[in-house]
């Protein structure tokens, strides 16, 4: 089965020829106004860029819809449902009863269901797969925008009705949102990889950290270890202790200046390896056997290993007892 697609010069899709079937799209701006069939003609009903109903041969049909915009029903004139369905989180149809109008997952802000698996959604400016949870092609605002990747994986609270860039949650700067949205950041950062640091949304100071960040390779055998829910509180606390020093200068990065840099580091050091030994101990009290005891050392032992290297390196004065035997 050969499928053909015309766009138009703004380059939305105007006409469909899906195994033989022809359809045409009429757009009003970059909203749905009318899909012309070879037998049908819908018309739809849009306010603030959500489709909220349609008519088709006289008759009116309006959308239920989720807190995505995904349609979950269709309901006639008469308020009897003619069509109902439910989702994955990436937009395949778990069930539904009736007749769809071709508008499904997050329908109603335009994403228009094709019937194929490799591109299952036309959503404007490209395609989106729910079998791989991503884009068919490359995000033309690459590299400012992730290159295939579907709204930073937040699928229960963002979309991206334009193709381009997500949107979803009002605050841009929230920092569990805007972190997420800048985990491949540490792979390219200065100075080399990293877990954790200190970045700048509209001039707000944001500490990050990637419990998995793009750089860790499981097959790297020199790899460090993934920092776990005790870690990472550690790892905050000592990117918390820069925001005294660092500025947002327009960058991504908050930077300490060069003069503050190693006392910055020094006194961040100062506060997470206390705050790793006191993890250390506590897995101690709960570990039972030899193994697990060996476990807690080993692994709580680096952090606390490689933040006493750092301080040595950086000549700080003061460093902690916890690294008297380190």
């Amino acid at each position: 089965m050969t499928n053909t697609y015309t766009y138009d010069s703004d380059g939305f899709k105007n006409v469909e020829n899906v195994g033989g079937s022809l359809s045409t799209i009429i757009w009003d701006g970059t909203d749905y106004l009318q899909v012309r069939g070879q037998s049908t003609i819908k018309t739809f009903h849009t306010v603030e860029s959500q489709m909220m109903s349609y008519i088709e041969s006289t008759l009116r049909y309006d959308f239920l819809t989720d807190n995505l915009g995904s349609i979950t029903a269709i309901m006639d004139g008469s308020q009897i449902r003619v069509w109902d369905t439910r989702y994955s989180a990436y937009g395949r149809n778990l069930w539904s009863t009736g007749t769809n109008c071709g508008f499904g997952w997050v329908g109603s802000y335009g994403y228009r269901e094709t019937g194929l698996f490799h591109m299952s959604h036309y959503v404007r400016a490209r395609h989106y797969s729910y079998l791989t949870g991503g884009w068919s092609t490359v995000d033309p605002l690459w590299p400012d925008e992730s290159a295939y990747g579907y709204v930073g994986g937040r699928v229960g609270k963002h979309i991206d009705p334009s193709g381009l860039s997500e949107c979803g949650n009002p605050d841009e700067c929230d920092p569990a949102d805007f972190c997420a949205r800048n985990w491949t950041y540490d792979m390219n950062a200065g100075g080399g990889p990293r877990f954790a640091t200190v970045l700048c949304c509209k001039g707000k100071k944001i500490t990050c950290v990637w419990p998995k960040p793009s750089w860790w390779n499981p097959k790297d055998r020199r790899r460090p270890p993934l920092p776990n829910a005790d870690v990472v509180e550690c790892l905050k606390k000592h990117e918390d202790r820069h925001h005294q020093d660092c500025k947002c200068k327009g960058g991504l990065e908050c930077v300490v200046p060069s003069e503050k840099y190693l006392p910055s580091e020094c006194a961040a050091h100062a506060i997470d390896i206390p705050c790793f030994q006191s993890k250390l101990d506590a897995c101690l009290k709960r570990a039972f056997g030899s193994i697990e005891i060996a476990a807690c050392v080993g692994y709580y032992g680096w952090w606390i290993r490689n933040s006493c290297k750092n301080m040595r390196l950086y000549n700080c004065p003061n460093i902690p007892k916890e690294c008297n035997k380190r």
